[in-house]
C-alpha cells in the first residue's frame, strides 16, 4: 500500500523522485544509486507499483522510482501518478531520465517536468553506448540553455553516478538550482490565451498557486486535461473550464489545428533545436557510415522486403520466443525434451531428463526434508508430524518448486526486454492481438503460460495498459500449461488406447481451445469495462539492437522474483495448509482414508454436476468431484488421486466412460479453475479478493460450457 511507502518516505530528510520512459535504464540506475530496493507499495486505488530506496552513501535519501512512461498527458494511470508525485510536492527534487543515444526522441517528458518544477536534474543515460556509436553530447550547451544540471550516466559501467548523486543531494537541499522558475517555451500563436487563462486563475484561485504553477496549469488546460478540469469543477470553477474550452474550439476554428497539436508541435521544434545546437555523430561510426550507404542500398531493398515484413516478422517473432521459452522449460521442468525423448524410445534418458531438471531437483530436496522429519515428529505426535510434512514442508515446498521456473523465465523476459528484440516481436504480432482486445506485448504470457501458468500470470505486467494487464491476468489460465499436459496425455491414451492420430488430434484440439479461450475473453472482459471493445494501443519506445548487459538482466529479474517469493508465497503456503486440513480431517477427526475427510464431502457436493451435465454415475462422479478439488493445489495430483480413490484403477474408470463423457471430462479437467499458486499470483497481481474470485469463477462457468457442448455434439455425432 502506498501509506507504507509514504512511511518510508516520512523517515527520510530529502526525497528524490526517478522519472524516465521505458527502456531509458531507469531499473539499472535506481539500482545503480540504491543497491536494494527497500519498498514497493502500489499509489492508492491502484496496482501501480512505487519503488522506493535509500540513496546509496545517504541513509536520510530515499529516492522514488515512479512508474516507466512517455509523457505528463495523463491518458494512462500511470502518467496520472508521476504527476500527482510531483505536484504534491513528496519530492524535494527531480532525475529525468534521458537516453543520450535518442534525446531527440526521449527529451520530450522532461521538458513536461521542467514546466512543472525547477528543482529538475536531467540524467543523460547510456553515455558508454553513445560513445561507442560516435555520438557526442555538448552537455555544457545543452546546461546553459536549459539552466539545469545535466549529468552523462552509465548504469552498467558505473560513470558519472557518484557526480549525480552529489548534485541530487544538493539540488533537493536547494544548494545548486540553476534555475528559479519553471522551464518556459514560447507557444507563439498561443501564447495569448495561455495569459487569459493564467491571469483568470490568479484572479479567482490563489490558493491553486500552492500546487500548480499557473502557466503549467493554463498549458494543460489547453490541452484538455480531464483531470485538472474536474479539480477545478470541485473547486466551483466551472466557468474556468468552460473559458479554456471556448479556447480551444477558438483555436480550433481560426487555426485548424488543435490547441495541444500546436503545443505538442511546439515541443519537438524545440528539442530538435536543442538536438541540433548540442548533438553531433562523428564520421567514423557505423551509423554515419550506413547513413551514407543509405540512398544507394536501403531504398532498393525497401520495397522488397516490404512484401514480406509483416509475415516474416511474425514468424520470426514466434521463433525467437517459442526457442527462448522452450530453453527455459527444459532447465525447469525437461519439458517438453523428456516427451521427445519418449516418443523417440529413450524411456531412461527421458527420466534422467525429468529427475534432473532444476524443479525436480528442488522437490527431491524436500523429499529428503520431509523423510527425515516425519519418522522423528511422529513420535512426538502424528498430526503434528503430518502437519508439519504434508502441511508446512510440502506448503514451502510448492512455493520454492516455482522459483527456478519463474527465475528462468524472469531472465528471459529481461534479456529480451533489454537486447531490444521484445519490443520488435511485440509490434510483429500486435495486428494479431488486436483483434481480441490486446496489444502486442499479450504473446509473452500466452508462451509463457505453456510451461506455466504462475509466471504467465506475472509477465502481465509487461502489458503498458491498465486494462489489459487485467485482462492477461484473469485469462491466461485457460493456456493448458505442463502439469495439466501431464494429465491431458493420461487420459487421452486411456480414452483412444489403440488411436495415436486421435491421441493427438485430442490434445491439439485443447490446446487450440484453450488459446482462443484466452483471446475471446480477453475482448469479453474489455468489452464489458470498455463499450467500443478496441484493443489498447501499442506505445514503444523501439531501443537499438544490443547484446543484453547480464547486470541489467539480472536486476530486474531478480527483483520480480523476490516479489513472487514475498507476495504470493506467502498465499501459496497458507491455502497449502488449508488443503492439509480438508484432506487429513473429517467429520470424526484426523482420518487415513481421504474418502472419509472433508475434501471428500465437498467432492459428493459437486458429483451432481457431472451426474447432470455429463451423466456420470454418482459412485464415479463424487470420485472425480474430489479428484477436481485436489487439482486446485496442483493439477497432476488429478491423477494421483483418482488412483487413490479407484479400486478398479484410473485406467478402468476412465474406459468406463463413453466417449462423449472422457471428452468432456477432459475439457472441464484443462479449463476449469487455476491452480493453487496461480490463483495466488493473480491476487498478487490484482491486489483484489474479488478479481480473484471473479476468475476462479469465470474459469469455471466457461468450462462446464465447454463441457457441456462438447457432450453433447459428440453424442448427437455418435448417435
Amino acid at each position: 500500500m502506498l501509506d507504507n511507502v509514504l512511511k518510508e518516505l516520512s523517515r527520510c530528510r530529502l526525497v528524490i523522485a526517478l522519472v524516465g520512459q521505458p527502456n531509458v535504464g531507469k531499473s539499472a540506475l535506481f539500482n545503480r544509486l540504491t543497491g536494494k530496493i527497500a519498498r514497493i507499495g502500489n499509489f492508492p486505488g491502484t496496482t501501480v507499483e512505487v519503488k522506493v530506496g535509500r540513496l546509496r552513501g545517504f541513509e536520510d535519501v530515499c529516492i522514488a522510482d515512479l512508474p516507466g512512461i512517455y509523457g505528463i498527458s495523463a491518458l494512462t494511470i500511470e502518467e496520472r501518478i508521476a504527476k500527482e508525485f510531483i505536484l504534491k510536492g513528496y519530492a524535494n527534487a527531480v532525475v529525468v531520465l534521458v537516453d543520450s543515444t535518442m534525446i531527440s526522441r526521449t527529451m520530450y517528458l522532461a521538458l513536461q517536468i521542467m514546466e512543472m518544477t525547477p528543482n529538475v536534474i536531467i540524467a543523460l543515460t547510456k553515455w558508454d553506448l553513445a560513445r561507442s556509436r560516435g555520438i557526442w553530447v555538448n552537455v555544457d550547451k545543452l546546461r546553459e540553455v536549459l539552466k539545469v544540471p545535466i549529468v552523462p550516466v552509465s548504469a552498467i559501467t558505473g560513470e558519472g553516478i557518484n557526480e549525480l548523486i552529489e548534485i541530487m543531494v544538493s539540488v533537493a537541499k536547494g544548494e545548486n538550482v540553476s534555475r528559479r522558475e519553471p522551464l518556459i517555451i514560447d507557444y507563439g500563436v498561443i501564447e495569448k490565451y495561455i495569459g487569459l487563462i493564467e491571469r483568470v486563475l490568479r484572479e479567482k484561485a490563489e490558493t491553486l498557486t500552492k500546487k500548480y504553477p499557473l502557466r503549467w496549469f493554463a498549458l494543460r488546460l489547453l490541452e484538455g486535461d480531464e483531470d485538472l478540469e474536474n479539480e477545478l469543477r470541485s473547486f466551483g470553477f466551472g466557468d474556468v473550464v468552460e473559458l479554456a474550452l471556448r479556447y480551444r474550439n477558438e483555436i480550433r476554428e481560426s487555426m485548424k489545428r488543435e490547441a495541444f497539436e500546436i503545443i505538442a508541435d511546439t515541443r519537438y521544434n524545440y528539442i530538435e533545436r536543442l538536438a541540433n545546437l548540442s548533438v553531433t555523430k562523428q564520421e567514423w561510426s557505423r551509423e554515419s557510415l550506413l547513413r551514407s550507404l543509405k540512398p544507394l542500398l536501403i531504398e532498393s531493398l525497401r520495397r522488397a522486403a516490404s512484401a514480406l515484413k509483416s509475415v516474416l516478422s511474425l514468424v520470426l517473432s514466434f521463433t525467437v520466443l517459442f526457442t527462448a521459452f522452450l530453453i527455459g522449460f527444459i532447465i525447469n521442468l525437461g519439458f517438453p525434451l523428456n516427451l521427445l525423448l519418449y516418443s523417440l524410445g529413450y524411456s531412461d534418458l527421458a527420466e534422467v531428463v525429468e529427475t534432473y531438471s532444476l524443479c525436480s531437483l528442488v522437490e527431491m530436496v524436500f523429499d529428503y526434508i520431509s523423510n527425515a522429519v516425519y519418522p522423528v515428529v511422529e513420535n512426538v505426535n502424528e498430526v503434528l508430524a503430518s502437519l508439519i510434512v504434508d502441511g508446512v514442508i510440502a506448503g514451502v515446498g510448492t512455493v520454492l518448486s516455482f522459483l527456478p521456473l519463474v527465475l528462468v523465465i524472469m531472465l528471459i523476459l529481461a534479456a529480451l526486454e533489454d537486447s531490444g528484440i521484445g519490443p520488435r516481436i511485440a509490434i510483429a504480432v500486435h495486428n494479431l492481438f488486436a483483434k481480441f482486445g490486446l496489444s502486442g506485448r499479450a504473446i509473452y504470457p500466452l508462451l509463457i503460460a505453456l510451461g506455466c501458468n504462475v509466471p504467465a500470470v506475472m509477465a502481465s505486467r509487461t502489458a503498458i495498459d491498465k486494462l489489459e494487464r487485467l485482462e492477461i491476468a484473469l485469462t491466461v489460465s485457460f493456456v493448458p500449461c505442463q502439469a495439466r499436459l501431464v494429465v491431458l496425455t493420461a487420459i487421452t491414451t486411456m480414452l483412444f488406447p489403440r488411436e495415436p492420430h486421435l491421441q493427438a488430434l485430442t490434445i491439439l484440439s485443447v490446446y487450440v481451445t484453450g488459446v482462443l479461450l484466452y483471446m475471446l475473453s480477453s475482448k469479453i472482459i474489455r468489452t464489458i469495462f470498455i463499450r467500443d471493445g478496441e484493443a489498447p494501443e501499442l506505445l514503444l519506445e523501439i531501443p537499438p539492437l544490443q547484446r543484453p548487459h547480464l547486470r541489467v538482466v539480472w536486476w530486474n529479474a531478480w527483483e520480480l522474483t523476490k516479489h513472487f517469493l514475498k507476495k504470493a508465497g506467502s498465499i501459496i503456503f497458507a491455502l497449502s495448509i488449508v488443503s492439509w486440513y480438508l484432506l487429513n480431517f473429517g467429520p470424526e477427526g484426523l482420518t487415513a482414508d481421504i474418502a472419509n475427510s472433508y475434501g471428500a464431502a465437498l467432492g459428493r457436493s459437486v458429483a451432481p454436476l457431472f451426474t447432470t451435465l455429463f451423466g456420470i454415475d454418482s459412485e464415479t462422479a463424487w470420485k472425480l468431484g474430489l479428484a477436481f478439488l485436489t487439482g486446485f493445489i496442483a493439477k497432476e495430483v488429478i491423477i494421483s488421486t483418482l488412483a487413490i480413490l479407484s479400486e478398479l484403477g484410473v485406467e478402468e474408470m476412465i474406459s468406463n466412460l463413453s466417449v462423449s463423457q472422457g471428452i468432456a471430462i477432459l475439457l472441464f479437467m484443462m479449463y476449469y479453475i487455476p491452480c493453487l499458486a496461480t490463483a495466488g499470483v493473480i491476487y498478487q497481481e490484482t491486489h483484489s479478493v474479488k478479481l480473484t474470485l471473479f476468475a476462479i469463477v469465470y474459469l469455471f462457468v466457461v468450462a462446464v460450457v465447454v463441457g457441456f457442448i462438447a457432450f453433447n455434439v459428440l453424442r448427437l455425432l455418435m448417435a
